[in-house]
């Protein structure tokens, strides 16, 4: 397999699921700074999972959720 390719894969991947964090929240009509504070973390964290930059993990992910109801 190419390298190249799973890093694009890889890249595309996360940017789809930053997008749908950051909908998620948007559509909830809750702030980065709200979510940080429930999650525990820090708003740059929120920051970066929406921008695709790293990813909560399965817990929190499903925290995410539950906080946004």
């Amino acid at each position: 397999m190419n390298g190249g390719v799973d890093e694009v894969n890889r890249n595309e991947i996360a940017d789809k699921f930053g997008l749908m964090w950051k909908k998620s929240r948007c559509d909830a009509g809750v702030s980065q700074d709200y979510m940080a504070k429930a999650l525990g973390v820090s708003k740059k964290t929120i920051q970066n999972w929406e921008s695709g930059i790293g990813a909560p993990n399965q817990i929190v992910g499903f925290e995410w959720f539950h906080v946004l109801g």
